[in-house]
């Protein structure tokens, strides 16, 4: 779920950038789709580090691991 909210963000944010620029439309899916994707895949692995952001986005909260 986390990665399906996040991905159409960013591929809306980077298309908004990258139509403007002057190249055929292949090259500009490409970079819509490798910069979106590279974005979404950091933006997750930031936000699975803690429990609030894991909460608010719907994923299983990690237990804590400091033997208690």
């Amino acid at each position: 779920m986390p990665y399906y909210i996040l991905h159409s963000t960013f591929i809306a944010y980077i298309g908004m950038y990258v139509i403007s620029w002057d190249m055929d439309v292949l090259s500009k899916y490409v970079i819509n789709t490798v910069l979106a994707f590279a974005a979404t895949a950091i933006c997750y692995e930031i936000l699975r580090r803690f429990n609030t952001t894991r909460f608010l986005f719907g994923m299983r909260l990690k237990k804590s691991t400091n033997g208690e």
